[in-house]
């Protein structure tokens, strides 16, 4: 970010549920998230897949 920028952040819950099983999708659903710089167009995009969704985790990843 910066003068004349926006940044974008969003969150997303990834599911690998697989097609052949039926009824509800199991336990193993992980957290990402993206963060992206956009000026006049996408200046700088980044994505990391996130453990843990508390403040003190997610904080710094924002910040940097």
């Amino acid at each position: 970010g910066g003068p004349g920028f926006i940044v974008q952040i969003d969150e997303t819950m990834l599911n690998y549920k697989c097609k052949s099983h039926r009824g509800r999708s199991p336990g193993n659903i992980t957290d990402a998230m993206c963060i992206v710089e956009v000026g006049n167009n996408i200046c700088r995009a980044y994505a990391i897949v996130i453990e843990n969704k508390r403040a003190e985790y997610l904080l710094p990843i924002i910040c940097d």
